[in-house]
């Protein structure tokens, strides 16, 4: 499943496994936690943040990628303004940090526009 999800949207995974998406987020999320811990931010300088519909009813998870390495950061239940905060101590924490950040790419709402400006200028 896991590596099926690297290649394509979860809903389409959950159709071909017969098993639903709500099932398989928290699985996901669960191998995500474990890379998640041993990653290292050092060299991060172009991200991008874009959500996804994790399930019917606008319930969001927003993620965060390096655009270099082509890699996931960071996942984030809904989307708001806090992930960048929560991003933004999870780069200070692992050797990053958020003045070395040269490019931010999004199309998300003018909340997270302003939370990009104040945690990453």
């Amino acid at each position: 499943m896991v590596l099926l999800a690297k290649a394509m949207p979860v809903n389409e995974v959950s159709r071909l496994l017969g098993e639903y998406d709500t099932t398989m987020w928290p699985i996901l999320l669960h191998y995500f936690d474990e890379a998640n811990e041993k990653q290292i931010l050092k060299n991060v300088k172009r991200i991008a943040i874009d959500e996804t519909s994790r399930a019917m009813g606008h319930q969001y998870v927003s993620l965060i990628l390096d655009l270099v390495i082509r890699k996931v950061l960071h996942v984030a239940e809904g989307k708001r303004q806090q992930t960048l905060l929560d991003f933004k101590g999870q780069l200070l924490k692992k050797c990053g940090h958020p003045d070395d950040i040269d490019e931010l790419c999004m199309d998300m709402p003018p909340r997270f526009i302003a939370g990009a400006k104040i945690y990453f200028p």
